[in-house]
């Protein structure tokens, strides 16, 4: 696996830090002057642990269900926590960078609406209300999800999954649909749960939203 780093300041640029990250949101270790740590990591990729060269644990981090940060005994700043974003300490959200907006883990919403999503029901809750199986490193949708777009004939439409994998996305091809006069169609971004329900032949805009509790 070939692996690359990335030299950037920490927090005010007061010290200057080493990540070793072979894939998105995969930071294996970062070194600062002559001292190199390692990251340990849960399913979903949140830093549980970091440990220095000598196996001295020096961080331990546990969360709540949303990302909430219940647990935090830090002995060397490190800027990543739930699913491997980056923290902002300070303040009562305890707000995550997700590329593309901030999270808030204390209530399970983005501080503002995804406008890849026409649907205003679905444009501040974090991955669907399943964050303990599913991730969201851009801050825009749930992996995995599928993308629908028109054929030529208009008659059609051709379905992809985008999955996670290793830090890498892959698209992997559902098949060729028939639209069949519908009063809604496939085209457009479905997160995998309302995928499912389209293949029982339920819109799924029918379905209700809960607001997260974290």
């Amino acid at each position: 696996m070939k692996m690359h780093g990335e030299t950037r300041p920490v927090f005010c640029g007061s010290l200057e830090s080493r990540y070793v990250t072979p894939g998105l949101d995969e930071n294996l270790s970062m070194t600062r002057g002559q001292d190199t740590y390692y990251y340990m990591r849960d399913g979903l990729g949140s830093v549980r642990n970091v440990v220095g060269a000598s196996e001295t644990v020096e961080n331990i981090y546990d969360y709540r269900a949303f990302g909430l940060v219940i647990t935090e005994i830090e002995g060397v700043e490190c800027p990543y926590r739930f699913t491997a974003r980056e923290y902002e300490p300070g303040g009562l959200s305890h707000a995550h960078f997700y590329r593309n907006r901030y999270y808030m883990p204390g209530v399970g919403l983005f501080m503002s609406r995804d406008a890849m999503w026409a649907d205003v029901h679905r444009g501040w809750g974090y991955v669907g209300n399943r964050p303990t199986t599913l991730v969201d490193p851009f801050g825009q949708i749930a992996y995995p999800y599928v993308v629908c777009g028109g054929t030529p004939l208009g008659l059609w439409v051709m379905c992809w999954k985008i999955t996670l994998r290793e830090g890498r996305v892959y698209r992997e091809l559902l098949g060729l649909f028939i639209l069949e006069n519908r009063t809604w169609g496939f085209v457009g971004v479905y997160t995998w749960a309302e995928w499912k329900v389209i293949m029982l032949g339920i819109d799924p805009r029918s379905i209700d939203h809960p607001v997260p509790c974290a």
